[in-house]
């Protein structure tokens, strides 16, 4: 299993968790500030390699039970839950795991999700991907398991604006 961390501002206490509890499973830092459309490529990428993959966003800071949780856990869809913006407890790609063999079973899911797009944000913005890539797992039939307990935010805003902020 990998540890996949996507970055703009990555935080000290993000790199501090990961670090602490990553059980030495390989980490990647990956930055995605050149353009709205990178981490949909990250993601991409991901999903190309079919293995499984924790991802971290940069502002999340997991516990010390969140790998362990995540690598006995046998669903192959897993998240923690967090802070976020008017969405209160939220579970979408800030601390998510995927299992290989689902990413086997939806080879095309991130061609699916790039098709979206919405009101704020063009096809395979960073900031919706969470949403739709949720909305085609369910359309595959496939439920996401929430581990407890959740994670901390340390940004519970929305960065840039694109819905009212508590």
């Amino acid at each position: 299993m990998r540890i996949v961390v996507p970055y703009t501002r990555l935080r000290d206490e993000t790199v501090e968790a990961v670090r602490a509890f990553s059980h030495s499973h390989p980490i990647h830092y990956v930055y995605v500030g050149d353009h709205d459309e990178q981490l949909f490529e990250i993601w991409q990428w991901i999903w190309d390699a079919q293995e499984d993959t924790v991802v971290v966003e940069h502002d999340i800071v997991i516990g010390p039970d969140t790998i362990t949780g995540f690598e006995a856990c046998p669903e192959l869809w897993c998240a923690h839950s967090y802070r976020y913006s008017i969405f209160g407890d939220y579970a979408g790609t800030g601390c998510v795991r995927f299992r290989g063999e689902l990413m086997e079973k939806t080879p095309d899911l991130w061609h699916r999700v790039g098709l979206h797009s919405g009101p704020h944000h063009p096809p395979r913005h960073w900031c919706s991907l969470d949403g739709y890539a949720q909305l085609e797992l369910s359309a595959y039939g496939h439920r996401q398991c929430k581990h407890e307990p959740s994670v901390t935010h340390l940004d519970e805003s929305n960065s840039h604006g694109c819905v009212a902020t508590v």
